[in-house]
C-alpha cells in the first residue's frame, strides 16, 4: 500500500512517462517503460483512488487448495517428513479461518507461500525445530499479545510445540479468543 501522494506521482510518470523529483527536476521514462504492481485488491473502503484504479487491470491469485500446495512443498523440499509437512499446512488451515477486522491483522496472522517456504527451508535443516521456526517466520515476539495468542493456540492445536519453552499463556484462556475470531 503506498500514500495517496505516492500513488499521484506515480500516476504522472504512468501516464506521461515523466516525473518530477523531490529536488524539482524531471525525470523522463523510455517509452518502453512499463509498470508491474502488486497490491490489495480495491474495495469499498480503498487504500486506492478511483483515477488509479483505472490505470491498472486487477488480476486476483486465488491461494492454492491444500492437495496442490502439499505436492508443491513437496517438490520444493523432499527431504521434509510428511507429518511435518502436514502440520503446517494444518497451521495454514487454522490461521486462514480467523477472522479479524483490518488487513494487518490478517497479515500477521497468514501463513503464505513465501512463509510457508521459508519454514520449509529451515525444517530441512533442524526438523526438530518446527515450533521455535513457525513462531519466527511468523514473528510472534512482535506480535500483541492477543494475535500471539490466537498463533498460539493454533499452534497448540495443530500438534506444533516449541522446542526453546518459549510458548506464551495459558492456552485454556486463549480458546475464547480464538472463538470469538472464528468465521462461521
Amino acid at each position: 500500500k503506498l500514500r495517496p501522494d505516492t500513488l499521484s506521482s506515480l500516476s504522472l510518470l504512468m501516464e506521461q512517462g515523466m516525473a518530477v523529483l523531490p529536488d524539482g527536476s524531471r525525470f523522463q521514462a523510455s517509452d518502453k517503460f512499463k509498470c508491474v504492481a502488486i497490491g490489495h485488491p480495491p474495495t469499498e473502503k480503498s487504500w486506492i483512488t478511483p483515477e488509479i484504479r483505472s490505470m491498472f487491470v486487477w488480476i486476483e491469485a486465488n491461494s492454492l487448495p491444500g492437495d496442490e500446495l502439499r505436492d508443491v512443498l513437496n517438490q520444493m523440499f523432499p527431504g521434509i517428513k510428511r507429518k511435518v509437512l502436514n502440520k503446517i499446512l494444518a497451521l495454514r488451515e487454522q490461521l486462514e479461518g480467523i477472522t479479524v477486522d483490518s488487513v494487518a491483522e490478517k497479515e500477521s496472522l497468514q501463513l503464505t507461500m513465501r512463509k510457508m517456504k521459508h519454514i520449509c527451508r529451515r525444517v530441512e535443516q533442524r526438523p526438530s525445530e518446527l515450533g521455535d521456526i513457525v513462531r519466527n517466520t511468523l514473528m510472534t515476539s512482535f506480535l500483541p499479545d492477543w494475535e500471539k495468542g490466537i498463533i498460539e493456540k493454533c499452534l497448540s492445536r495443530c500438534g506444533i510445540v516449541s522446542t526453546s519453552g518459549k510458548e506464551s499463556g495459558s492456552l485454556t484462556v486463549l480458546d475464547n479468543i480464538l472463538d470469538s475470531c472464528r468465521r462461521t
